[in-house]
């Protein structure tokens, strides 16, 4: 094989290489970043398994009324609030997932680590201000959008209620 045959394949293999990457280059990023969101969804939610174990102990309701036969001191406003978005690997799904039809499954853990960050959160700051319950507990929320129609980017969540510190001598 002489030199011009070499250089010649080399520069063929190069040219391949470079339109491969150029076809499929961006469904390998997105498949990584598929892998890397899975992992770190994987991750957050051992993390939240974890805190709320340790606020276990804490009496949370969507009641009006505190817990029976509680004495309490003071009651404040806590709050929770979070965003979570989606990787383009989800959203690439749920475009797919739209023209099939079926459940957002996706979608729907994404939107369950959100809700579960946001009561953490706000259990966590009643925790701080010496709370032992929280009543009236309620969560809100909101789709985010990107800028094409039907995108969804990502999702947010507050949760508020009203924190009940006990009286002194009742602890």
């Amino acid at each position: 094989m002489s030199e011009n045959d070499a250089t010649g394949l080399l520069g063929v293999l190069l040219v391949g290489f470079v339109f491969a990457l150029i076809i499929f280059g961006p469904f390998i990023v997105m498949l990584i970043g598929g892998l890397v969101g899975a992992a770190q969804e994987r991750q957050h939610f051992k993390e939240l398994d974890s805190r709320e174990r340790a606020l276990a102990g804490m009496s949370v309701t969507d009641l009006k009324t505190p817990p029976p036969g509680m004495a309490v001191d003071r009651a404040e406003l806590v709050v929770g609030a979070v965003v979570i978005a989606a990787d383009h690997f989800k959203s690439f799904r749920a475009r797919w997932r739209k023209l099939i039809g079926g459940e957002f499954k996706f979608l729907s853990r994404m939107q369950e680590r959100a809700r579960r960050e946001a009561i953490l959160r706000m259990l966590e700051q009643a925790r701080m201000k010496g709370a032992t319950a929280v009543c009236n507990v309620r969560v809100e929320t909101c789709a985010i959008a990107g800028k094409q129609p039907g995108k969804i980017s990502g999702c947010e969540l507050i949760a508020y209620g009203t924190a009940l510190i006990p009286a002194a001598n009742a602890s």
